[in-house]
C-alpha cells in the first residue's frame, strides 16, 4: 500500500509538471502570436510593445528549456525562442546561436527547414550576405528539403533583388511560378516579380505584374495594398501622375499601418508637386514630418522637400535646410548620403563675387571648375555645367577688352608724359639761352653815384601814389568784395611727370599680367573648357549639332592640343590620355637617347647636353643625372660630372635621383668608386637601390688637364699669391721739412692726405728728390 502510495505521488508531480510546461508554451505562444499581429512602427521596426511580448516569449521558452531540455516540446520552445529573437530586430547573433543549436542539437525536428531559412535571412542581417546566399543554395539542392525549397527560392530571390543582381532575383522566381504553382509562395514571386521590374526601371512590365499579383484570390488586405503603392509609384516614374493620384487616395483611405501610410503619403505628396498643386503637395510632405517624425519617411519628405526648394523654386538656403535634416531625422536613410552631397553641392556653387580673375585667376578658375563638377554630380544639371565652362570661354573676350582700354589709357599718358617733358625741356632751353648782361665797368667806373638825397622818401604809405587804387575802387560794383572762400572752386593739382609715369607703368604691368593670362587661355584654359563640354555632350543626340561645332573648334584651333587629342579618343571609343603631344615626343626622343650608350657615347652626350636646355624640367633631371653617371663611371672625368651631379643635388624635386647621387658623390668630393665599373646605364639602377660600385677606396684623382670643350670652374682656378714690388732706385720719400717729428699735439698730417683711389698717378715727369 505504502508503495502504490509512492507511486501514485510520484505520477501527480509528473503530471503537474507536464501541465506546467503546457501552459507555460501556452503563454509563449500567446505572448509571440500577440506580437507579431501589431504592425510596426513609422520607421519599419517592431513597437515598444511588441519588443516586449517579445521578451515575455524568449522569457518563457527558456523557462521550458530549463526546465525540461529534452522533452518533448523542447524544439518547439527553442525554434519559438529564436525566432522572437529574430523578431525583436535587436538579437541578432543570440538568433543566429539559437536557430544554429536547433539545426545541431535537434537534427529530426520538424522545424529544421525553417530553421534553415530563417538563418539565412539573419546571416544577411549581420552583414554575412555572401554566407546566406550559399546557404540557400544548398537548402535548394538537397533533396531532404524539396517540400521546402519554393519559400528557400523566394528568399534568394529578395535577396538578389536588394543586392541588383535582377537576372538571376527574375530566374529564380520563374522557378517557383512555372514549378509550385497555386501556392502562397508562387503568389509571392508575383509581387516580387514586379519589385524586380521596378528597380530595373521596366515601369510598365512592374505594372503588369503587380496587377496579376492583386488579381490573385486569396492575397490578404495589406499585401494588396503594398502592391497597388508599386503600382502607383511606377505611374509617378512614367510621368501618369493623374493614375498615380488615384492609386494613392485609394491608399491614403484605407491604410492603416503607420510606415506604410506615411510612405503612401510622401509619394502622394510628390504626386501634388508634380501636378502643379504647390501648396497641398508641400502641406502633406510637411504633414509626414510632423506626425511621423524621426522615422525613414520622415526624412525622405525633408530630402524631397530640399529637392523642390531647389529645382523648382531655387532657394538654395532653403533647400540646404531641409537636405541637412534628413540625416538627422534618420541617420540609417538610404537617402540620407545623397542629402548630404546635394547639401554640400549647393554650399559650393554659390556665388563668390570676392573673387576677380584678373587678381586671382587659378582661384577664380578653380571655383567654377568645382561648379560645374557639382553640377554634373550630384546636381545632375548638365545644361548648368555646359554653362559655367562657357562662362570660363567667355572671360577671353573681356580680357582682351579690359587689355584694349589698358593700350588706350596708356596712349594718352603717353601723350602727357611727352607733352609735359617737351614743356619742361623748353623752359630748361630758354634758362640756358638767356644771357647775363656785360656790364662796361670802365665805363660804370667814370660815372658818379646817384646822390641819395635826390630822391625823395615817402615817409608812409599815404604818401606813395594812389593812383592805381583810385582805378580799382572806380571798377568795382556793389557785389564786389562779397564773394567768400566758399564760392571759389577748388582745384585740383595737376600730377607731375613722375606721378604720370607712375601710373602708365602700373596700367604696363597689368596689360602684361593680363596678356599671360591671355596666353593660358589659349595653351590651357580654353581647350580645357572646350574638352569638358565636349565629354559631357558626346553621348546626348540632342546636343549633337553643339557636339560637332565643339570638336571641330578643337581640331582647327588646337590641333596638338593634349585635351583634342583627348576627345578624339572620346570619339574613337578608346580611353583619354591627358599627356602633352610634344612632352610625349621629347619622352620618347629622350629614352631614344638612352639606348645610344655603348656603341655612341659621343652622341649620347651630345643629346643629354640638347635636352638640358628643354622646357621640362623632370626631363633636365634627368639629363643631368645621366651626364653626371656618365662622366663619374663610364668615361670618367670627375671634374666634368660635378657640374651635373651637383646640379641635380640642388634640385629640390630631384627625390630619388638626389637620393641616389649622394651614395656616390656628397656634393664636394666622392664617396664611392670602382674603377673597373664599364657596365651599360640603366638610369634606374641607383633609383632602385642598386650600388654603382662593388667596394668602398679613396676618391678618384680628379682630371688636371682639362679637356678643351670642358666648363673651368671658379672653384678650380688656383688662388694668385700676393707679390711685394721692390722699389725704384734712386727715388727715397720726401721727408717732412726740416726733417723732423711732428709735435704731439700736431694733427696727423696722414688725416688730411687723399686716399690713393682718388690721387692722380704718379707721372714720370714730376721731378723727384735724388740722393
Amino acid at each position: 500500500m505504502k508503495r502504490f502510495s509512492g507511486y501514485l505521488f510520484w505520477a501527480l508531480l509528473l503530471f503537474l509538471s507536464a501541465c506546467s510546461i503546457d501552459n507555460t508554451m501556452y503563454n509563449a505562444q500567446k505572448y509571440f502570436a500577440s506580437a507579431m499581429e501589431r504592425p510596426l512602427s513609422a520607421n519599419g521596426r517592431p513597437t515598444p510593445q511588441a519588443v516586449a511580448e517579445y521578451t515575455k516569449t524568449i522569457q518563457k521558452c527558456g523557462i521550458i528549456l530549463s526546465e525540461d531540455p529534452d522533452g518533448k516540446q523542447a524544439d518547439d520552445a527553442l525554434f519559438l525562442m529564436a525566432r522572437a529573437l529574430y523578431y525583436k530586430k535587436n538579437s541578432a547573433f543570440q538568433a543566429k546561436d539559437a536557430f544554429e543549436s536547433l539545426i545541431q542539437g535537434y537534427p529530426d525536428s520538424k522545424y529544421i527547414p525553417e530553421a534553415h531559412i530563417y538563418l539565412a535571412r539573419v546571416l544577411r542581417d549581420i552583414n554575412q550576405a555572401a554566407e546566406a546566399k550559399a546557404l540557400l543554395e544548398r537548402f535548394i539542392r538537397d533533396p531532404k528539403y524539396v517540400d521546402h525549397s519554393a519559400e528557400a527560392l523566394l528568399v534568394l530571390a529578395d535577396f538578389e533583388i536588394q543586392d541588383g543582381d535582377h537576372t538571376k532575383a527574375q530566374y529564380w522566381l520563374e522557378r517557383i511560378v512555372n514549378n509550385h504553382k497555386n501556392t502562397k509562395e508562387s503568389n509571392e514571386a508575383f509581387f516580387l516579380l514586379g519589385k524586380s521590374y521596378y528597380e530595373q526601371k521596366n515601369y510598365q512590365k512592374s505594372i503588369e505584374e503587380f496587377k496579376n499579383f492583386i488579381n490573385i484570390r486569396g492575397i490578404n488586405k495589406e499585401r494588396r495594398l503594398e502592391a497597388r503603392y508599386y503600382i502607383a509609384l511606377n505611374y509617378y516614374h512614367l510621368g501618369e501622375t493623374e493614375s498615380a493620384y488615384r492609386e494613392l487616395r485609394y491608399i491614403v483611405r484605407n491604410e492603416q499601418r503607420p510606415g506604410q501610410l506615411s510612405q503612401a503619403r510622401v509619394l502622394l505628396g510628390r504626386v501634388l508637386l508634380a501636378l502643379g498643386d504647390e501648396e497641398k503637395g508641400l502641406e502633406e510632405l510637411e504633414a509626414v514630418t510632423s506626425n511621423y517624425p524621426r522615422t525613414e519617411n520622415s526624412a525622405a519628405a525633408y530630402y524631397y522637400l530640399g529637392m523642390y526648394k531647389y529645382y523648382n523654386q531655387g532657394k538654395i538656403e532653403e533647400a540646404i535646410a531641409q537636405f541637412n535634416r534628413v540625416r538627422g531625422e534618420y541617420a540609417r536613410s538610404e537617402l540620407a548620403d545623397k542629402a548630404n552631397r546635394i547639401s554640400n553641392a549647393l554650399n559650393q556653387i554659390k556665388p563668390n563675387r570676392a573673387l576677380d580673375i584678373t587678381r586671382d585667376a587659378d582661384a577664380w578658375l578653380q571655383n567654377h571648375y568645382r561648379r560645374a563638377e557639382y553640377f554634373l554630380d550630384p546636381l545632375a544639371l548638365p545644361d548648368s555645367a555646359i554653362a559655367t565652362y562657357q562662362r570660363v570661354i567667355s572671360q577671353k573676350d573681356s580680357l582682351l577688352a579690359q587689355i584694349s582700354l589698358y593700350q588706350t589709357q596708356i596712349d594718352s599718358l603717353n601723350l602727357r608724359i611727352a607733352s609735359m617733358q617737351d614743356s619742361i625741356a623748353h623752359v630748361q632751353e630758354t634758362e640756358v639761352e638767356t644771357e647775363i648782361p656785360n656790364i662796361d665797368f670802365k665805363q660804370e667806373s667814370l660815372t658818379e653815384p646817384p646822390d641819395p638825397e635826390a630822391v625823395p622818401l615817402a615817409e608812409s604809405e599815404n604818401d606813395l601814389p594812389s593812383l592805381g587804387k583810385e582805378i580799382e575802387t572806380e571798377n568795382l560794383s556793389p557785389e564786389d568784395g562779397k564773394e567768400t572762400l566758399e564760392d571759389i572752386p577748388p582745384t585740383i593739382p595737376e600730377p607731375d611727370l613722375a606721378t604720370l609715369e607712375q601710373i602708365r607703368d602700373g596700367i604696363i604691368s597689368e596689360q602684361e599680367s593680363l596678356g599671360e593670362l591671355i596666353s593660358r587661355f589659349d595653351a590651357e584654359i580654353l581647350p580645357f573648357c572646350y574638352y569638358s563640354i565636349y565629354s559631357i555632350i558626346l553621348d546626348d543626340p540632342s546636343y549633337a549639332e553643339l557636339n560637332q561645332e565643339v570638336y571641330e573648334i578643337l581640331q582647327t584651333q588646337y590641333p596638338r592640343n593634349m585635351y583634342t587629342r583627348a576627345a578624339t579618343a572620346l570619339k574613337e571609343g578608346r580611353i583619354p590620355r591627358l599627356i602633352d603631344p610634344d612632352y610625349e615626343e621629347a619622352l620618347a626622343s629622350f629614352d631614344a637617347a638612352l639606348e645610344l650608350y655603348p656603341p655612341d657615347s659621343d652622341s649620347l652626350v651630345s643629346r643629354m647636353q640638347d635636352f638640358l636646355q628643354v622646357e621640362y624640367d623632370d626631363l633636365r633631371l634627368r639629363a643631368n643625372y645621366r651626364l653626371g653617371w656618365h662622366f663619374s663611371f663610364e668615361e670618367p672625368d670627375t671634374t666634368r660630372a660635378k657640374q651635373y651631379l651637383r646640379e641635380v643635388l640642388t634640385n629640390s624635386e630631384a627625390g630619388e635621383y638626389a637620393t641616389a647621387v649622394r651614395r656616390f658623390f656628397d656634393g664636394e668630393k666622392y664617396i664611392l668608386y670602382d674603377s673597373k665599373l664599364n657596365t651599360k646605364f640603366e638610369e634606374t639602377d641607383l633609383i632602385n637601390g642598386q650600388n654603382p660600385p662593388d667596394q668602398v677606396a679613396e676618391p678618384p684623382e680628379e682630371t688636371t688637364q682639362t679637356p678643351k670643350e670642358q666648363q673651368i670652374l671658379p672653384s678650380d682656378i688656383p688662388a694668385i699669391p700676393e707679390i711685394e714690388l721692390p722699389k725704384p732706385k734712386g727715388e727715397v720719400v720726401a721727408p717732412l721739412e726740416n726733417d723732423t717729428e711732428p709735435p704731439e699735439n700736431m694733427e696727423n698730417p696722414a688725416e688730411d692726405i687723399p686716399s690713393s683711389d682718388n690721387q692722380p698717378q704718379e707721372s714720370e715727369d714730376l721731378p723727384h728728390i735724388k740722393e
